[in-house]
């Protein structure tokens, strides 16, 4: 089978080909096969408009394929059934963003002026009007941070939504013993931006107020926005 290996030196400053074998253990794919191979299949922005167009129209993505086939022939499409259902796919993920985005800050607003005044929400939009960052908590949120904000826990491993988007809850323990929750946020991504946007949003929320002792994980980024936001407090990794 055709491979080379590679070894990367001790100094790590230069790489060295160990061995190369040119020869092929298989047919290689003739011209007019190239096009369905993997690293040659691609959608392409025109191409994704028009399927953007036609899926606006109703029609089925099997029916669409065979309708670009028909008009350009196999050879000039160059993507598969597969690739056209993947790149669909992704077009109504990109839509249930902002459609879910809408809807959530739609839902806070209406906590607002129904049931729970101060509550407190704050989002931030990139230069495209697309959500990056949401963060909110409720009066009980506040009122407990207001008693029980000695201690601060965080997490942003959780990436348990439909966006793979970080999940963030703040969380603290009362005089029982338990586990009260602070607030919630979700952010676009763990870079030291996201972190430091989302843990200055909580500080507004809850009047400045800062904890005496901060417990997150390893992430390099989060370490770096502690000691910023939070100079004073002992900064504690959990196991």
């Amino acid at each position: 089978m055709a491979c080379f290996h590679v070894l990367k030196s001790v100094s790590g400053n230069s790489w060295r080909v160990t061995k190369f074998e040119p020869k092929h253990n298989h047919v290689l794919a003739t011209q007019e096969h190239l096009q369905f191979l993997r690293s040659n299949c691609k959608v392409t922005g025109s191409q994704a408009s028009q399927i953007h167009t036609y899926k606006y129209a109703s029609l089925r993505t099997y029916d669409i394929v065979n309708l670009m086939v028909q008009h350009a022939g196999f050879k000039r499409v160059g993507f598969t059934k597969e690739d056209a259902y993947n790149k669909v796919a992704a077009i109504h993920c990109s839509e249930s963003v902002e459609i879910d985005s809408e809807g959530l800050i739609g839902y806070l607003a209406s906590k607002i002026d129904s049931t729970d005044p101060t509550l407190f929400a704050k989002y931030a939009i990139d230069e495209e009007d697309r959500l990056c960052h949401i963060f909110w908590a409720n009066s009980g949120c506040q009122r407990d941070y207001m008693c029980f904000s000695s201690v601060l826990a965080f997490d942003a491993t959780y990436r348990c939504n439909a966006f793979n988007k970080p999940f963030v809850m703040f969380v603290g323990v009362n005089n029982h013993f338990r586990t009260c929750v602070f607030g919630f946020a979700l952010l676009l991504n763990e870079k030291i931006d996201s972190y430091k946007w989302v843990l200055d949003t909580f500080l507004e929320c809850m009047q400045n107020r800062k904890p005496m002792v901060v417990v997150t994980d390893e992430d390099v980024a989060i370490k770096a926005e502690i000691s910023v936001c939070f100079p004073a407090a002992t900064h504690r990794l959990c196991g």
